[in-house]
């Protein structure tokens, strides 16, 4: 399943300036084969056993920002039904070449599913790039396509501010940093229980220098 549509939805435009989210999918698309070559060994087996005993096999699992979609194959492999969504072309492209499917291009912030249709949901390293002005109407998208009772998996980076930084090549991407109490306000605002939770240590090099705020919720 792949959607064609190159629009972004309305009501999310920056009336002082491109849309960040648009301009760090345009980089995203510009060095997909380079993001892919720099991340090949991204695995999270905590989260992936934290998530699954949550969602049964055979359920739905909707990987949002799934990238070149290494971790939509996972839960191919765990026994789930998945499907990698990304508004990037670039890097759903290189999912493709990889052979994983079903592929659609989508933004976060508007999904286009039906309410209550999936199991769970995995959020890794993709709802960090959406500003925190529209953090809370995707947050209540997350829970729109959510079954009562399903699960979110959601990693973000710890800290405060937002800004383009972290580029892939030369080209910056933009980042929204998360502290802990807001994050976690955030999540039961859109009404997400948080069954677990717990922060990885900043990454090794110096310009990553963010922990990783990791929660499972499920919705209420």
């Amino acid at each position: 399943m792949t959607s064609h549509s190159n629009a972004l939805p309305t009501g999310f435009e920056n009336p002082n300036g491109p849309d960040p989210v648009a301009e760090t999918i345009r980089i995203y698309d510009a060095d997909a084969a380079a993001f892919v070559a720099r991340n090949r060994n991204h695995q999270l087996p905590r989260a992936f056993d934290a998530m699954e005993s949550h969602v049964a096999a055979g359920g739905l699992v909707i990987d949002v920002g799934a990238g070149p979609g290494w971790h939509t194959r996972e839960w191919q492999r765990r026994g789930r039904r998945a499907i990698a969504l990304d508004l990037s072309r670039g890097l759903l492209d290189e999912a493709r070449a990889l052979g994983v499917a079903p592929l659609l291009r989508a933004d976060m912030r508007r999904l286009p599913l039906a309410d209550a249709c999936a199991d769970g949901l995995w959020v890794c390293a993709s709802f960090l790039h959406i500003p925190r002005a529209d953090a809370p109407q995707t947050l209540r998208e997350f829970a729109r396509v959510l079954k009562p009772g399903g699960a979110l998996y959601i990693g973000v980076k710890g800290g405060r501010g937002e800004k383009f930084t972290l580029p892939i090549v030369e080209a910056p991407r933009y980042f929204v940093f998360w502290d802990d109490v807001g994050f976690d306000d955030a999540m039961s605002d859109a009404g997400f229980r948080i069954v677990e939770r717990w922060n990885d240590a900043p990454e090794a090099k110096a310009t990553r220098a963010a922990p990783w705020l990791n929660r499972v919720a499920v919705r209420g």
